[in-house]
Protein backbone atom coordinates (compact mmCIF):
# COMPACT_ATOMS: atom_id res chain seq x y z
CA UNK A 1 0.00 0.00 0.00
CA UNK A 2 1.21 3.62 -0.21
CA UNK A 3 2.39 3.12 3.80
CA UNK A 4 4.91 0.19 2.35
CA UNK A 5 3.10 -2.40 4.13
CA UNK A 6 2.82 -5.98 2.42
CA UNK A 7 -0.70 -6.48 0.82
CA UNK A 8 0.10 -10.03 -0.62
CA UNK A 9 3.07 -12.06 -2.07
CA UNK A 10 1.90 -14.22 -4.69
CA UNK A 11 4.98 -16.33 -6.16
CA UNK A 12 6.12 -16.20 -9.64
CA UNK A 13 5.83 -19.03 -12.30
CA UNK A 14 7.53 -16.96 -15.11
CA UNK A 15 11.15 -17.65 -14.80
CA UNK A 16 11.87 -13.88 -14.76
CA UNK A 17 13.80 -12.40 -11.65
CA UNK A 18 11.81 -8.90 -11.90
CA UNK A 19 13.81 -6.39 -11.23
CA UNK A 20 10.86 -3.46 -11.77
CA UNK A 21 7.51 -3.91 -12.47
CA UNK A 22 5.36 -1.21 -13.48
CA UNK A 23 1.28 -0.88 -13.75
CA UNK A 24 0.28 0.04 -17.26
CA UNK A 25 -3.58 -0.26 -17.62
CA UNK A 26 -4.73 -3.59 -16.77
CA UNK A 27 -1.32 -4.60 -17.12
CA UNK A 28 1.95 -5.19 -15.33
CA UNK A 29 5.19 -4.72 -17.21
CA UNK A 30 8.18 -6.57 -15.85
CA UNK A 31 11.86 -6.57 -16.81
CA UNK A 32 13.88 -9.07 -15.26
CA UNK A 33 16.55 -11.44 -16.05
CA UNK A 34 15.74 -15.19 -17.36
CA UNK A 35 17.73 -18.29 -15.56
CA UNK A 36 20.18 -18.19 -19.11
CA UNK A 37 21.45 -14.03 -17.82
CA UNK A 38 19.05 -13.06 -20.84
CA UNK A 39 17.02 -9.83 -20.70
CA UNK A 40 12.84 -10.01 -20.73
CA UNK A 41 10.24 -7.62 -20.70
CA UNK A 42 6.91 -9.42 -19.35
CA UNK A 43 3.26 -8.15 -19.79
CA UNK A 44 1.42 -9.42 -16.88
CA UNK A 45 -2.39 -9.62 -16.17
CA UNK A 46 -2.49 -7.05 -13.38
CA UNK A 47 -5.37 -8.86 -11.63
CA UNK A 48 -3.97 -12.78 -11.77
CA UNK A 49 -0.26 -11.74 -12.33
CA UNK A 50 -0.57 -14.92 -15.26
CA UNK A 51 2.54 -14.08 -17.84
CA UNK A 52 0.56 -12.54 -20.85
CA UNK A 53 3.40 -12.12 -23.35
CA UNK A 54 7.08 -11.80 -23.19
CA UNK A 55 9.66 -10.16 -25.54
CA UNK A 56 13.52 -10.80 -25.41
CA UNK A 57 15.69 -7.29 -24.80
CA UNK A 58 19.14 -7.16 -26.15
CA UNK A 59 21.91 -6.96 -24.02
CA UNK A 60 23.55 -3.28 -23.46
CA UNK A 61 27.08 -2.49 -24.94
CA UNK A 62 28.64 -4.23 -21.66
CA UNK A 63 26.96 -7.21 -22.77
CA UNK A 64 24.69 -7.12 -19.45
CA UNK A 65 20.42 -7.22 -19.87
CA UNK A 66 18.99 -3.53 -20.20
CA UNK A 67 16.51 -5.34 -17.77
CA UNK A 68 18.75 -5.74 -14.46
CA UNK A 69 18.25 -2.22 -13.28
CA UNK A 70 14.78 0.31 -13.45
CA UNK A 71 12.42 0.87 -15.96
CA UNK A 72 9.43 3.00 -17.17
CA UNK A 73 6.77 2.39 -19.94
CA UNK A 74 6.16 6.01 -21.61
CA UNK A 75 3.73 5.69 -24.85
CA UNK A 76 4.96 3.41 -26.81
CA UNK A 77 8.44 3.20 -25.57
CA UNK A 78 9.89 1.67 -22.92
CA UNK A 79 12.83 3.33 -21.25
CA UNK A 80 15.54 1.39 -19.26
CA UNK A 81 18.47 2.41 -16.69
CA UNK A 82 20.38 -0.43 -16.66
CA UNK A 83 23.60 0.34 -14.22
CA UNK A 84 23.71 1.27 -10.19
CA UNK A 85 24.61 4.68 -9.63
CA UNK A 86 25.49 7.05 -12.86
CA UNK A 87 23.78 5.61 -16.16
CA UNK A 88 22.46 5.91 -19.46
CA UNK A 89 18.95 6.03 -20.43
CA UNK A 90 18.41 3.70 -23.01
CA UNK A 91 14.69 4.04 -25.40
CA UNK A 92 13.27 0.89 -27.21
CA UNK A 93 9.92 1.19 -29.05
CA UNK A 94 7.70 -1.34 -27.63
CA UNK A 95 7.09 -2.65 -31.14
CA UNK A 96 10.36 -3.22 -31.67
CA UNK A 97 10.47 -5.74 -28.60
CA UNK A 98 7.29 -7.62 -29.49
CA UNK A 99 7.34 -11.07 -31.24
Amino acid sequence: DHRGNLIRKVKSASGNAYQDLKAVGARLAGGGTLADRSGALDWLDLATFQLLSRSSVPNNPSNAPYTREGMTVFGREVWFLPEDGESRLYRFELSALEH
